[in-house]
């Protein structure tokens, strides 16, 4: 072999593993701007899904609220009924 053909040899052989290292190059790139994108769809997600838990707990506390006034106010209402029974038991007892 003449030294013309070793060097078109090593040029091919060059040109295959440049040709390799870059398809290997852009395979993990790729890879790595899915998991970018990914990561990214995951935040949004966390975020909607962090929103849609802070407003629901945010009703549920106003409820609670809710619901806390309207026990003292049914507990005022009772108070008060069961003053009257008392009241209304002594009246029937004197007129008996």
């Amino acid at each position: 072999m003449n030294s013309t053909v070793i060097v078109e040899i090593l040029l091919g052989v060059l040109t295959v593993v440049v040709g390799v290292v870059t398809f290997i190059a852009a395979s993990r790139g790729q890879a790595e701007a899915s998991k970018a994108v990914r990561a990214g769809v995951d935040a949004e997600a966390y975020e909607r899904a962090r929103d849609s838990y802070e407003s629901a707990l945010k009703t549920l506390r106003e409820e609670l609220v809710a619901c806390r006034s309207d026990l003292a106010s049914a507990r005022t209402d009772i108070t008060a009924l069961r003053g009257e029974i008392a009241r209304l038991r002594l009246h029937l007892r004197n007129r008996q």
